[in-house]
């Protein structure tokens, strides 16, 4: 009984010491030492936000070589610039540099390194707005560039773009992105930087449809708590050249209450008599937009979705777009006042 007893210790310790060379990696199946760790690629260089996946290939005393990827121990000298997940995929966090470092871990002396670089965020898109515009032959409208980054940042690179035109009979682009309309016909408006480009149309017509009034309606979206209304909204509401909300005003006084006027109202759903409005139109002076801002409360609550309409009027000769409208100060509270997070706020506009 002993002797069967010695026996199946002797098979376990076997067991034990056939399964640890079968996972360890600090030896081949031949036997042979590992002696150095290859971290590739080599000193790469990536932006903040994109990641870099490394690999581990372990050199044994027989000049044979093995991936070991998975069987290392990774480590990133500076996680402030960039972390490094168990399986070898780096992620850039800040510009800088960092050493990023392969050991197998029943043999620490045994290592690979290499230098990664972190460089500032990458343009990865570019988005013009308006996408498409209609004006006359002989006039001009402005194109706004904004880039997108591997950050997930815009930016604003309206100047320093290349802008060009795919016809320039029909259509010219100087560098600041303001374009003339030449003769009759449709053509691309183009804004490069590097290998990122965009498009955008741009249609030169004598028959320009006149427009007297815009609609515009804004709305909320984002997700709200479960139970959670929202209480009170406040935003401006920029308004571009050639639209405007009061006739005529005191040249005196900028600033008018535009609340009773029937110009702006709740609706949607804000619509009913719970909710107030007070709201504000100060006129463009100079290079300044007019705005519209709205203070919004609703003491009994409502959901996400349009809230506000503004009628405003237009200046013959002006054609404005979508985009041309924007929203700035948008902030939301719930009926206790209590300030809401995830929400945004965006609009829409009907052309009459």
């Amino acid at each position: 009984m002993r002797k069967n007893s010695v026996l199946t210790l002797v098979w376990i310790v076997l067991a034990a010491g056939l399964f640890a060379c079968a996972n360890s990696v600090s030896t081949n199946g031949n036997g042979a030492a590992l002696t150095s760790i290859a971290v590739t690629p080599a000193s790469p260089s990536i932006a903040i936000g994109t990641s870099q996946q490394f690999i581990a290939t372990g050199t044994y005393a027989d000049n044979s070589t093995q991936v070991i990827t998975d069987s290392v121990a990774w480590t990133s000298s500076s996680m402030n610039n960039a972390t490094i997940s168990k399986a070898g995929l780096a992620t850039a966090v800040a510009s800088g540099t960092t050493s990023i470092t392969a050991t197998v871990a029943d043999t620490a002396t045994v290592s690979g390194t290499t230098l990664l670089t972190i460089a500032p965020p990458a343009l990865v898109s570019i988005v013009i707005s308006p996408a498409t515009i209609t004006i006359a032959p002989g006039t001009t409208k402005q194109f706004i560039a904004t880039g997108a980054y591997t950050d997930n940042s815009t930016s604003d690179i309206t100047a320093t773009v290349t802008w060009s035109s795919s016809d320039a009979d029909i259509a010219t682009i100087n560098n600041a992105g303001l374009v003339t309309a030449n003769l009759p016909g449709t053509a691309a408006i183009i804004a490069s930087a590097g290998s990122i480009s965009a498009s955008a149309t741009i249609v030169s017509s004598e028959l320009i449809p006149s427009i007297t009034k815009a609609v515009v309606k804004i709305s909320t979206s984002g997700p709200l708590a479960a139970g959670a209304q929202i209480g009170g909204i406040d935003v401006t509401l920029n308004l571009p050249d050639g639209v405007i909300v009061a006739a005529s005003q005191d040249s005196g006084n900028p600033a008018i209450l535009v609340t009773n006027t029937g110009r702006v109202t709740a609706s949607g759903a804000a619509a009913g008599t719970n909710t107030n409005i007070l709201a504000t139109y100060v006129s463009s002076s100079g290079a300044e937009q007019g705005q519209i801002v709205i203070h919004l409360v609703n003491p009994n609550g409502f959901f996400v979705g349009e809230f506000v309409t503004v009628s405003c009027d237009i200046i013959a000769g002006h054609n404005p777009v979508q985009s041309d409208f924007s929203l700035t100060g948008f902030h939301a509270v719930d009926i206790l006042g209590a300030g809401i997070q995830g929400l945004n706020a965006s609009v829409s506009v009907i052309f009459q």
